[in-house]
């Protein structure tokens, strides 16, 4: 009887069956009816489906130990692909679905059983189990890159990059020595081809605290550090960074910078008259930059700020706001405690000095304006003043007054003004008057004959006039420029 269940056995494995199809139907918990010689069945063969057990049954229990590559009826579902049952925990590579266009790969475990992390591993010796940890997802939805065999998914400081997952952060970035066989060792390259490709893309939806969507450091001990460097080639339109924010009101900004900001190109904003509408000239302008207090000053130090060092100048955005509401914006400052985790923000007053060209342009050609139009005036008028000064020379030559033209004129240092009084006069001085003819500045004569000083110092540039006063009554009136 041996002999002939031996001699059926090799004749059903001359024709390439292990024994009868017994896998239709869902997994079964029981192997049924086995045939003689086959008392312990090992191999399931069906269309579609080949199935091996290792321990125990079919079935998904602790004790359960077994593999199938096909179609794989659970109950549920019918699974397209692989799948290894072991220990209560099983690994899924296929379609979960007939009619899903997703492939997966899902790990399975029992409920209160330790659920590891998916590991890509690659290793230099066939004969050996050793290997090296390259990248690893976990059961949280982050992946991590790794270039150390005993690295631990948990172990973040030895992590390439960590996208996702519960710190919030889209992508972040470490740099460590290993004996990759890349020619960069450390680096990561992430490339894009064929049309608009994107080599790195992240996004963040933190609805609860604060997200990251590309979050990049570099905090080595080199001579030069880039937390992000971006490089474009020679096409018509290159961006190294392109940064865009949903709208230009309060807390949106395509880019914010905590420190100093260095252009070796142009700075340029946008000013096409295309994008404008309500366009109106600036009118009043010497009026409103009187309201205005030009200050210098010292920024605080002030922790969670990286502010200027040294001495400054501008104004008091409060102060601005004032006079020019809309050149002023609130800005909310992101703040970070010692460990480097959100810890809210503070609130400031920003200023759009640019804004101001615009506005200092306009009073400078208002200002231009009056100095011609005085200039005109000066000139329409100069033969009569030279006519009434060689008269009223004349007529004081003979009472003894004289009041030369101060030298030299124009000035910016010091200028001199001759002067001669009869011997009668007792009371009387030199007076410097505005073209408005408001008193600036008095010089009270002592001397018969003699000279005063004008420092430039004492008036703001402009024209002046200066007379010589006897007894509150003008004698000689000449006019002097400050420059």
């Amino acid at each position: 009887m041996k002999n002939f269940t031996f001699l059926i056995s090799l004749f059903f494995l001359s024709l390439g069956y292990a024994q009868p199809n017994q896998s239709f139907g869902t997994v079964s918990s029981t192997i049924a009816s086995p045939p003689p010689f086959a008392p312990e069945e090992i191999f399931r063969f069906r269309r579609g489906l080949v199935t091996q057990l290792d321990q125990g049954n079919f079935n998904f229990g602790l004790n359960d130990r077994w593999f199938s590559s096909g179609r794989l009826t659970t109950g549920s579902q019918t699974v397209y692909g692989l799948r290894y049952q072991v220990n209560g925990k099983s690994l899924i590579l296929g379609y979960n679905n007939i009619d899903n266009i997703n492939p997966r790969i899902q790990w399975i475990g029992l409920p209160g059983e330790t659920l590891g992390d998916l590991e890509f591993r690659y290793a230099r010796d066939f004969m050996s189990t050793d290997s090296f940890l390259s990248a690893a997802m976990r059961r949280d939805g982050s992946t991590v890159f790794s270039r150390d065999k005993n690295f631990s998914v948990f172990d973040e400081s030895k992590v390439g990059i960590l996208a996702s997952g519960q710190r919030r952060e889209g992508i972040q970035v470490w740099h460590e020595n290993s004996d990759f066989d890349f020619s960069a060792a450390g680096s990561f390259y992430a490339i894009a081809h064929q049309g608009q490709g994107i080599g790195v893309f992240g996004q963040s939806r933190e609805t609860n605290g604060q997200g990251y969507g590309v979050y990049a450091g570099s905090f080595g001990a080199s001579q030069i550090n880039f937390g992000v460097y971006g490089e474009v080639g020679n096409a018509d339109q290159s961006y190294a960074i392109y940064g865009r924010a949903s709208s230009t009101g309060t807390g949106q900004f395509a880019g914010f910078f905590d420190g100093n900001v260095e252009v070796t190109g142009s700075f340029l904003v946008s000013s096409d008259k295309k994008l404008k509408e309500n366009i109106k000239e600036e009118e009043g302008v010497l009026e409103k930059l009187a309201n205005l207090n030009p200050v210098e000053y010292n920024f605080k130090t002030k922790e969670g700020f990286n502010l200027p060092i040294g001495k400054q100048h501008g104004f008091i955005a409060q102060e601005l706001e004032e006079v020019y509401p809309e050149l002023v914006q609130d800005v909310i400052k992101p703040l970070y405690d010692k460990e480097g985790r959100p810890s809210g923000g503070e609130e400031f007053k920003s200023v759009n000095y640019i804004g101001l060209i615009g506005v200092l342009t306009k009073s400078i050609q208002e200002l231009n304006a009056k100095v011609e139009s005085l200039e005109e005036k000066l000139k329409n008028n100069s033969e009569t003043y030279v006519v009434k000064d060689v008269q009223l020379s004349k007529e004081l030559e003979s009472s003894a007054y004289s009041l030369e033209q101060n030298y030299p004129n124009p000035f910016d240092g010091q200028s001199v003004i001759a002067y001669k009084l009869p011997e009668t006069e007792e009371n009387a001085s030199i007076m410097v008057f505005d073209m408005t003819g408001n008193l600036k500045k008095e010089y009270r004569l002592t001397e018969k004959e003699g000279k005063i000083i004008i420092n430039a110092s004492d008036f703001k540039n402009g024209i002046y006039l200066y007379s010589l006063i006897s007894s509150n009554k003008e004698i000689i009136t000449k006019r002097m420029i400050i420059k």
